[in-house]
């Protein structure tokens, strides 16, 4: 089995111009997501085979991948994301993860949240969370 490193991992913004650009978010800390997830609906009922439990297959959600930045307000990505969250805004992302798999996720997402705690000791952060709008390929 191969275990790969994900140091280095980046997440770019796409500008929405055409051909589109991708700019690395700075000072990316952790990555959370995409999650892809299969919803299901129950579909139990009074002649489903032996009295077991049915389901059937719904939709399928790419979640809301979160973010941990060291936050800088005048950093020009940390402004485009206050922005697009401000202004309502689904952008393309790009996931790039720089191991030997060299695996990228790509989707579309709104800026939902942006929490800044401001503790007594250490850096100023923000948790940014994004809503996946549509598919998420990975390749």
């Amino acid at each position: 089995m191969t275990v790969y490193d994900t140091f280095g991992t980046l997440i770019k913004r796409g500008d929405g111009g055409s051909p589109e650009v991708f700019a690395t978010i700075a000072g990316v800390k952790d990555i959370s997501g995409p999650d892809i997830e299969l919803r299901t609906e129950e579909s139990t009922s009074h002649d489903s085979p032996g009295g077991w439990v049915g389901r059937k297959a719904t939709l399928k959600d790419g979640g809301e991948p979160t973010l941990k930045l060291n936050w800088d307000p005048g950093d020009a990505t940390h402004v485009n994301l206050r922005n697009d969250l401000l202004t309502r805004t689904l952008r393309n992302f790009q996931i790039i993860e720089v191991d030997d798999g060299n695996e990228q996720a790509n989707f579309a997402a709104y800026v939902t949240k942006i929490t800044r705690p401001r503790p007594v000791e250490g850096l100023m952060e923000a948790d940014v969370t994004l809503a996946i709008s549509g598919p998420v390929t990975i390749s």
